[in-house]
């Protein structure tokens, strides 16, 4: 988690428990997810687990703009979805 990011959860955290309330926090990394995973495997997994639906919409909206591209030996650039 980059240090920005961090500083802030604590600050959001910090102002919630003064307050006298309870915080969890999930955090999940998906920068390498697009490549190394069945993303529809995943989304049906979530779903049994009964994520809420606006997580599940996130994830599959991160998924469906994200590209790949493959540059072999400095020739050519192919993009896909």
């Amino acid at each position: 988690m980059p240090f920005r990011a961090y500083r802030l959860v604590c600050t959001i955290v910090g102002k919630i428990i003064a307050g006298g309330n309870a915080v969890t926090i999930c955090a999940v990394d998906l920068t390498k997810v697009s490549d190394k995973v069945n993303q529809r495997s995943l989304l049906m997994k979530l779903m049994k687990r009964r994520i809420p639906l606006e997580l599940l919409e996130l994830f599959e909206n991160r998924f469906s703009e994200s590209y790949t591209c493959v540059k072999w030996v400095k020739v050519g650039h192919t993009y896909s979805r």
